[in-house]
């Protein structure tokens, strides 16, 4: 009855484990804390390519800009302190890295130069390795801190890996056909020759009495029966065999390869622009989410100092973009190839979204409601110990031109009709 029930158990957890949707395993980031997301990296104007299916070796690049927030949590590394380094975030190794780019310069190597209130353009190329369904961000690494992970879509590479192929020139002008199979039967052969080394010393001594009269010897203290003179011996043969082939294999890889580069460890130096005085200046006066409508509502006072009236169009945070439909210059700033998850037209109303004049300061509420609150597990922002939150505000002109404004403070929980329901 026992072996029933454990058969029963391990068939549910296997069914279980089989059933979890893919999608849900794609999107790891939602694990993330809230504040990791609204207050530390935003990215924006990312670009994404309009084909979704790629097959073996085809290049996929994703481009953009993203901002540090000036409102960056005190219980992380600050940039600038901490090194800091582009990437992407894949399912393992289904792509490889092509080219990586910040403010136009290639970033091979972590740097310290990304710092808090800067805007950065970046560029990330892969070539497509493995075929699959894959989900792929940009993503930016911070020391101390972890990976804060952007926007991102799912693409389908097709074909077989066996075509796979990354052919590279070395400095002595040799070329690379492919790195993937280079000196594959030398790595092949020096592995087995550890694993058939290291066997060879296990089956050596269980060939020997094993633990129960071994332990007597112990307890008895016969010393001289439990490690005999013949097995000092083989123990010294291997030990002067092992140190010979590392030495002997040293020295002749050293003269094939007499030219050689070690790991980097260094930093790259990125440029930083100049920070620009923002034309739209925005103060936080309330933060609240309302938590049966899934609502934030963001009361805050507006002042332009740009020389033509704006409206408010999107309120962006952690990936997500709420887009007031009235507002055509908001609207079109989405791109064909955006991911709707992210990009939610109409998700945004403002309380007075008549054009806000030159020169003058209105208080209004920014009322962001969606369902995506839950769905991206950002509602935990309110179990934080600071619970806050963070994003970027977009606002647009007549003649289609955008100001953004930093946007951020703490946030109160609201269980009574939210200002905007």
């Amino acid at each position: 009855m026992k072996l029933e029930r454990l058969v029963f158990a391990l068939l549910a957890l296997t069914l279980f484990v089989t059933a979890v949707p893919a999608s849900v395993l794609a999107h790891g980031e939602r694990n993330q804390e809230p504040f990791l997301r609204m207050r530390t990296v935003q990215w924006y104007d990312v670009k994404f390519p309009d084909k979704r299916e790629y097959a073996v070796n085809d290049l996929i690049e994703i481009s953009g800009k993203f901002r540090m927030h000036y409102d960056w949590p005190q219980v992380l590394e600050k940039p600038g302190e901490a090194a800091t380094f582009l990437g992407i975030a894949v399912p393992g190794p289904t792509f490889t890295r092509e080219a990586l780019d910040i403010n136009g310069k290639p970033v091979p190597t972590s740097t310290n130069d990304i710092l808090i209130g800067h805007d950065y353009d970046f560029r990330v190329v892969m070539k497509a390795r493995r075929p699959g369904d894959n989900h792929i961000h940009p993503m930016l690494s911070i020391e101390g801190s972890g990976p804060i992970i952007g926007p991102g879509i799912e693409v389908k590479v097709t074909g077989s890996q066996d075509d796979y192929v990354k052919s590279s020139q070395i400095m002595t002008g040799e070329k690379i056909e492919n790195l993937e199979t280079y000196n594959l039967t030398t790595v092949v052969t020096w592995h087995a020759f550890w694993i058939a080394v290291a066997l060879s010393w296990a089956l050596y001594w269980l060939a020997r009495p094993l633990l129960i009269p071994r332990f007597i010897m112990v307890h008895n203290k016969e010393w001289d029966r439990l490690i005999t003179p013949t097995d000092r011996k083989v123990g010294v043969v291997l030990l002067v065999s092992v140190i010979s082939v590392v030495i002997g294999a040293y020295v002749y890889t050293d003269m094939k390869y007499p030219t050689t580069i070690p790991l980097q460890g260094g930093k790259t130096i990125v440029n930083n622009t100049p920070m620009i005085e923002p034309k739209i200046t925005v103060s936080v006066d309330r933060g609240e989410y309302y938590v049966p409508g899934r609502t934030l509502t963001v009361v805050m006072n507006v002042t332009n100092n740009a020389d033509a009236p704006v409206r408010l169009g999107e309120f962006m945070s952690a990936n997500l973009r709420f887009i007031d439909s009235s507002v055509p210059a908001a609207v079109a700033n989405v791109d064909s190839a955006y991911p709707t998850d992210y990009a939610l037209v109409g998700s945004l109303k403002v309380s007075d979204n008549s054009p806000i004049q030159p020169g003058e300061t209105r208080s209004i509420e920014a009322i962001a409601s969606d369902t995506a609150w839950e769905r991206e597990r950002l509602v935990g922002m309110l179990r934080s110990p600071d619970n806050s939150f963070g994003g970027l505000m977009f606002f647009f002109d007549d003649a289609g031109n955008r100001y953004i404004a930093n946007v951020g403070g703490p946030i109160l929980p609201n269980f009574q009709k939210s200002t905007g329901e």
